[in-house]
């Protein structure tokens, strides 16, 4: 009779904590508050200006010196690893990571280019990015882009995003920006836009994969460095053992 007492008790207990549980999915994934639209535009703009910092063309039009080549690639080596380490991590304290990579990046650009050539490499970048460019300070306040106008441009970004993230914005909501803006500051960004540039040699690489560090034993390979597999496709398989 104990025993049964026993058996019963346990199951009823087995029983309530499957009910007091069975709201709580394993799988489900814990909701992120949304970026301010500020630090998500600068995330998602920063891949295309690495990349466009980094193409040989860009690099001639501005008629960078030897010496600014040089201390260019120096400043992008150094939030290449950082933005790598966090491409695809959306925690909130990452994400400010990467957006602080884009206005580290902005300041060493005024520091390494001259005043016209700043100028000219921000309006490639509005060419590239388009209409959501505006939304970052470092861009909009050199149009004269009040505060206001930066959430009417960024709730168009959004609605239309909800569909297609990365497809460039319909001629509809180009119109609807286009409408926000004053005569001033569409001849503002006009000016600063400039002559059109061709991107379509430009190769996209927004962040350089890190070189390969000192390795015990290769198997079925010699030893290999990042500049060895440049424009390749390779395969390689990491064996580690506790």
């Amino acid at each position: 009779m104990l025993n049964r007492f026993l058996l019963g008790l346990g199951w009823g207990l087995l029983a309530l904590g499957f009910c007091l549980g069975a709201d709580k999915d394993p799988d489900k994934k814990i909701k992120t508050p949304p970026l301010a639209p500020e630090l998500a535009a600068k995330i998602a703009v920063f891949p295309n200006l690495v990349s466009i910092l980094r193409d040989e063309s860009f690099r001639v039009e501005l008629k960078l010196s030897d010496s600014q080549n040089k201390d260019l690639d120096k400043e992008l080596s150094k939030v290449d690893f950082p933005f790598w380490q966090a491409r695809d991590n959306t925690k909130p304290e990452v994400s400010k990571k990467k957006a602080e990579c884009f206005d580290y990046l902005d300041l060493a650009l005024a520091r390494v280019l001259t005043v016209p050539q700043k100028r000219r490499a921000d309006g490639i970048l509005i060419q590239v990015v388009g209409w959501p460019a505006l939304v970052i300070p470092q861009v909009g306040d050199k149009v004269g882009i009040k505060s206001p106008q930066r959430k009417q441009i960024q709730a168009i970004v959004d609605a239309e995003r909800i569909n297609k993230k990365e497809s460039p914005l319909s001629s509809e909501s180009q119109a609807k920006i286009k409408r926000i803006l004053t005569e001033g500051q569409f001849r503002a960004l006009t000016q600063l836009t400039g002559a059109t540039f061709d991107f379509s040699k430009v190769v996209f690489r927004p962040c350089l994969a890190p070189a390969i560090g000192e390795k015990e034993e290769w198997v079925n390979s010699k030893p290999l460095k990042r500049s060895d597999m440049e424009g390749k496709v390779v395969v390689l398989h990491f064996w580690a053992f506790g």
